[in-house]
């Protein structure tokens, strides 16, 4: 068994408690800023945990829910800070391993030695011989001193390695006991709060013997041992992950502005649609395990009365590789079909296309038409005006100057900051994708070095990818926080290239990139490779992801809900005239009265010059007949806020 040795004869020495509620006090470290946007503006996501903090608390939170008392929180010593001599980066890892996994919820306390320790994390609660399965034992950490208060893991006799799953709380000081026997007892977090009050009701427990390792197991509810039944073993309901401030808002006048807090700590301000006015928005921060350790902060949100977007409704074409083909970029008016503007994006003699997207990498409200070359030459991608100027300073070789593959491109911002950002993908290779964070006020706006950057196909998959940008969910870390709320943060949508049955793979980009979503389109046959873009298409505020057909695919289009549980929006064929050895097909949504919803999808062929093809509804169209020629195509998505 695992068990905590005690030597009776060897316990002296005072209780030592943990630190007061005075020093644990919440504090401000950022000011909240201020709001004002337009009616109907994108809402506005404030992360507070960026604002507060809880002085003393370092490390992970974790919450004991139980059948004995309060909630007991304690604090891991996966951070340096107060209340340890080192951290346990191995143990706390394990602990959180064995938590993350499940493998504590309605575990018992099958231990109690009062005045010594209360021990559990070894069995379930549906009998006595029901253990947790183990990990591997993770290596000793000792150096904390094993003091009331401290959480500390338990392990074989003679053997300093051994600990896996069970853990004990020490009721006392026994740092004389436990220090230094079996190479040290390793003290791996500590309780917080009033939480021991709870593990000292546990240790006051009557206590039964049911034979070792339970011959010592306390109960609640039951006066003699024929009493007890499992309802009466004091448990682990679950144990989970907690942070360390609970935070509430409120709006003063919520007819201007709505104020909600999510379960990770991102405060969402709503706008109203219409009207103008202003808002205090009052937002409370307080300690997890003590409600009367707070803080509140005010800010104030400004409403104006909405006035007409200045950014304007384009479809952009840019002409694919082909016999001939030159780097011509093409303005459309959507409305009227009539060419707005045309201009070449690289040198008269290249032949291998350009790839182009939209997006706002300026900060002034209209989207700039962002360029990038197809194979043949130097890989680089260009920014422009609307007008043909180029935007030199945005000049970029997102894949080194050696590389000639050719780069599919994407804006979208992806750091929050109301700019659109860049995001190139390989049209070739192992499906390297690399992020740009844009600063328009730099000198140099966008980084010789990506901010983010994934390889995104399996090894000996060398068809490249194609790369849009959506906001399908409120994401943190690779984690979801919201799988239904925009945070005005896109993730970046990645499609494969051929050689590989298609897929889609949607990356969160806001920190180390982390798949969020696989998409699986068409049939498992189709080996040609998929495009994508994205936009609002169904009634939810959430981006809707487009993904065509690529060579042989029959020119199929399909729509995927932003919300994973939706699934297929829509299921068209684009040139059901062309057999299925079309070329690759290339799709985007068109919102005809402004109102930020695809209203219809326009497809064109890569390599053909059939023209475009509109689909609305039930029906397919040619149009535009100002466009010929192999296109890839890309239309405006609103800008809000």
């Amino acid at each position: 068994m695992r068990r905590v040795h005690r030597r009776t004869s060897r316990r002296f020495g005072h209780i030592e408690p943990l630190e007061t509620r005075r020093l644990l006090a919440v504090d401000v470290i950022q000011p909240l800023a201020n709001l004002s946007a337009n009616a109907g503006a994108q809402s506005a996501v404030i992360d507070l945990d960026a604002a507060f903090d809880l002085n003393g608390v370092t490390g992970t939170v974790v919450r004991f829910s139980n059948n004995v008392g309060a909630d007991i929180y304690a604090e891991l010593f996966d951070a340096a800070g107060p209340g340890r001599t080192r951290t346990t980066p191995l143990t706390a890892a394990n602990f959180l391993a064995y938590l993350d996994a499940g493998r504590y919820t309605n575990t018992i306390m099958h231990r109690s030695v009062p005045g010594f320790v209360v021990q559990g994390g070894g069995f379930t609660d549906k009998s006595l011989s029901a253990a947790i399965p183990q990990f591997p034992a993770v290596t000793n950490e000792p150096g904390n001193t094993n003091i009331r208060g401290t959480i500390a893991m338990a392990k074989l006799g003679d053997n300093p390695n051994s600990a896996t799953n069970q853990f004990f709380f020490n009721l006392a000081n026994n740092s004389a006991n436990l220090d230094a026997q079996n190479g040290g007892f390793t003290a791996f977090a500590r309780v917080l709060g009033n939480g021991m009050t709870v593990v000292d009701a546990m240790a006051a427990l009557p206590r039964f013997n049911f034979g070792s390792p339970f011959d010592e197991i306390p109960a609640t509810g039951a006066t003699t041992q024929a009493a007890v039944t499992r309802a009466n073993l004091v448990t682990v309901t679950s144990l989970s992950r907690a942070n360390e401030l609970v935070f509430t808002a409120s709006s003063s006048n919520t007819g201007v502005a709505t104020a909600t807090v999510g379960p990770t700590g991102n405060l969402t301000v709503d706008y109203a649609d219409s009207g103008s006015g202003t808002s205090t928005v009052t937002v409370r921060a307080a300690s997890v395990f003590d409600p009367t350790d707070f803080t509140e902060r005010q800010f104030t949100v400004t409403v104006n009365s909405s006035t007409p977007n200045p950014n304007p409704r384009v479809l952009v074409a840019g002409s694919d590789v082909g016999a001939g083909s030159q780097p011509w970029v093409t303005v459309v008016n959507p409305a009227t079909g009539a060419v707005v503007n045309r201009f070449l994006a690289y040198e008269e003699g290249f032949s291998g296309g350009v790839r182009v997207a939209l997006g706002d990498v300026t900060g002034d409200r209209i989207d700039e038409i962002i360029a990038a070359s197809g194979p043949g030459r130097m890989g680089e991608i260009r920014v422009f005006r609307q007008d043909g100027t180029e935007l030199v300073a945005y000049r970029t070789l997102p894949f080194g100057a050696g590389y000639r593959g050719g780069i599919e491109v994407a804006g979208g911002d992806i750091s929050g900051d109301r700019v659109a950002d860049i995001v190139a993908g390989a049209s070739r290779g192992d499906g390297q994708v690399n992020v740009f964070i844009v600063n328009p006020t730099a000198g140099d706006p966008v980084p010789n070095r990506p901010d983010r950057s994934v390889r995104t196909m399996p090894v000996g998959v060398l068809g490249g990818v194609t790369v849009t940008t959506a906001d399908v969910g409120t994401y943190s870390g690779g984690r979801v926080v919201n799988a239904s709320v925009p945070d005005g943060r896109m993730e970046v949508v990645v499609g494969s290239g051929p050689g590989i049955a298609a897929r889609v793979l949607v990356y969160d980009m806001s920190s180390a990139p982390t798949i969020v979503r696989r998409i699986v389109p068409f049939s498992s046959t189709m080996l040609g490779g998929v495009s994508v873009s994205a936009g609002r298409y169904d009634a939810d505020s959430l981006d809707d992801i487009i993904v065509a057909s690529g060579r042989r695919g029959g020119t199929q289009i399909e729509v995927h809900s932003g919300r994973a549980a939706a699934g297929v929006l829509q299921r068209r064929v684009a040139f059901a005239a062309l057999a299925a050895s079309a070329p690759a097909t290339y799709a985007t949504g068109l919102d005809d009265n402004g109102d930020g919803r695809i209203d219809a999808l326009v497809a064109s062929l890569g390599e053909s010059g059939v023209g475009v093809r509109r689909l609305t509804g039930a029906t397919a169209s040619s149009s535009f007949s100002s466009l010929r020629g192999p296109l890839r195509l890309v239309a405006t998505r609103p800008i809000v806020g």
